[in-house]
């Protein structure tokens, strides 16, 4: 018989606080950080903070926000609960293929604008706040 390998390792997560209060041991404060240390596949989880950060990154990740799940339009007001992200220049610069990376369970705060490329359609239940 033949017998095959799987040399791909399985997704690592990466987790990122602002200030370690939510989740004290994650590696990570700022979102950048962890994209720029994730190998294409990970997964990001950012716990509740505020995060004054345009994330760019051109690896297929997946960034899950503490709403990750939760219907962005059924009355998620309370930001102790929230992940915001943003500022004046956007909130996530993804450079991949369409698909391949999801932004879930964010408020994204502070943009002027939201663009219309195939990448920005990986949103899924995310607020867009203060958009103009």
């Amino acid at each position: 018989g033949t017998t095959f390998y799987n040399f791909d390792p399985a997704p690592a997560t990466l987790v990122v606080d602002d200030n370690a209060t939510e989740c004290p041991t994650a590696g990570f404060s700022t979102i950048q950080s962890a994209a720029n240390a994730a190998n294409p596949g990970d997964i990001i989880q950012v716990c509740a903070g505020s995060y004054p950060e345009y994330v760019t990154t051109n690896k297929n990740l997946t960034f899950l926000g503490p709403q990750a799940g939760v219907d962005a339009r059924t009355g998620r007001t309370t930001p102790a609960n929230e992940a915001i992200v943003g500022t004046v220049n956007g909130a996530f610069n993804l450079q991949v293929t369409p698909g391949t990376t999801t932004v879930d369970g964010f408020t994204m705060s502070g943009a002027t604008a939201v663009g219309d490329t195939p990448s920005s359609r990986a949103m899924e239940r995310t607020l867009m706040q203060s958009l103009t």
